[in-house]
């Protein structure tokens, strides 16, 4: 079988980073969607649009300045589904630490503005998120700042928060750099804040491509990734890479004809919490019974660290897994994991084993400005679409599909968990 090569990868990540941030609602992810319909027509391929409804959040202006003892500007994201502040608003800043009740009940934070070490989205479990959501809320802060506590850097990474959890209601918030976050941990800082955000109903879209099987057509294999982005980034590595890897692929497999079927799908709206691929896989379950299993792809491309592939399903397909990314040469760790955070997972949800390809860890430039062309290794990214090329032809010429397609007990009550208590699903 023919390979995929750099060069071929290389364009269609260029074509993808050019229309620029690809945020939901926007005229880079229209502009996305239509390259994408593009490329699978190269291909040979007839797709379709998948429609589903999303909320989005629309930011407008988002400040925050020192004002006393120094003024001073400090680069700030604003969080995903943050309040507005009404105009530009003043207080003191006071570090709540991880902003964890004790944290809070032990200092005066009426009317002040909290400065905390990591991000609400970012704790250890969906309820202890949601609680300290709350309690933030209920707090009498004015706003909160979270500080990027994973690497020192000098730029913010955009956070978010799932959309569910906004049930208590909303605040202003803002992320900003680990050296910045020194700046106003000082005792005495004053600041101003500035978030100008509305929120409106759209429709937004998957883009599907499907190469039809030769013997075992009612056999289905789902190859994923997503063309939205995070605000103010070009998302080279997240994840205009896996949608680079998702057309190579189809048109690889266009010409190879292969025995079983392979369904590409472009996710919309995925760093929404998965939307576009929540609503698809929740919406049509009678369709999807005939799934073999789900491949994904997201945050490939970060050049040096550890190649992470995540498993839900038994230990049987982690093991199946493993060995063909070995025989074909291919270096990675493989692990049976349940993360809620990409879109392999709600076609989990809905009983169905998954492989999501995470790229390498950790990935500094994740989520921020710096994602971008210069920063992203496309051979790292050829390299992943050959092993999952070679993957994918394995579970192909298979006759019997060569894994259980059962998801261990134990996984599934974690998977309905998070359907629950992250997704507001039942």
């Amino acid at each position: 079988m023919a390979g995929i090569y750099v060069d071929s990868i290389a364009r269609t990540l260029k074509a993808l980073c050019e229309v620029g941030p690809r945020f939901t609602g926007t005229e880079g992810e229209a502009r996305a969607e239509e390259a994408i319909e593009a490329e699978f027509r190269r291909a040979g391929l007839s797709p379709s649009r998948y429609p589903f409804e999303v909320r989005i959040w629309n930011c407008r202006e988002a400040v925050l300045r020192i004002v006393r003892p120094e003024r001073a500007e400090i680069e700030c994201l604003p969080v995903s589904y943050t309040g507005s502040t009404g105009g530009l608003v003043r207080g003191e800043a006071i570090f709540i630490e991880t902003a964890s009740p004790f944290d809070i009940a032990k200092r005066e934070v009426k009317g002040k503005f909290g400065v905390m070490a990591g991000s609400v989205g970012g704790s250890h479990s969906p309820e202890e998120g949601s609680e300290k959501l709350r309690q933030l809320l209920f707090s009498g802060l004015k706003g909160l700042i979270m500080v990027e506590d994973r690497v020192p850097t000098s730029w913010p990474r955009a956070e978010g928060i799932p959309p569910f959890w906004f049930r208590h209601g909303t605040m202003p918030m803002v992320s900003v750099s680990f050296q910045d976050g020194l700046k106003l941990r000082k005792d005495g800082t004053e600041v101003e804040m500035l978030i100008d955000s509305s929120m409106k109903d759209i429709e937004s879209y998957n883009i599907i491509a499907e190469v039809p099987g030769s013997k075992d057509k009612d056999d289905v294999i789902v190859v994923s990734a997503h063309h939205d982005t995070v605000p103010g980034s070009i998302g080279a590595c997240d994840n205009a890479s896996g949608v680079a890897i998702i057309i190579e692929l189809a048109k690889l497999f266009s010409e190879k004809k292969p025995a079983k079927t392979i369904r590409f799908i472009s996710f919309g709206s995925e760093e929404q919490l998965s939307v576009g691929a929540t609503s698809y896989f929740s919406k049509n379950r009678a369709e999807h019974k005939n799934i073999v299993v789900g491949i994904n792809f997201d945050g490939v491309g970060a050049g040096i660290g550890t190649n992470e592939v995540s498993i839900i399903g038994g230990t049987e397909l982690r093991d199946y897994v493993k060995f063909d990314l070995m025989e074909s040469g291919y270096s990675a760790e493989v692990n049976q994991e349940v993360s809620p955070f990409s879109d392999h997972y709600p076609i989990s949800a809905q009983g169905i084993p998954s492989i999501w390809f995470r790229g390498r860890r950790p990935n500094f430039f994740y989520h921020s400005k710096f994602d971008d062309l210069e920063h992203v290794f496309v051979e790292d990214i050829a390299e992943t679409a050959n092993a999952v090329a070679h993957l994918i032809s394995s579970i192909d010429s298979s006759r019997v599909v060569p894994f259980s397609r059962e998801i261990p007990a134990e996984q599934m009550r974690k998977i309905e968990h998070y359907w629950k208590e992250l997704y507001g699903m039942v």
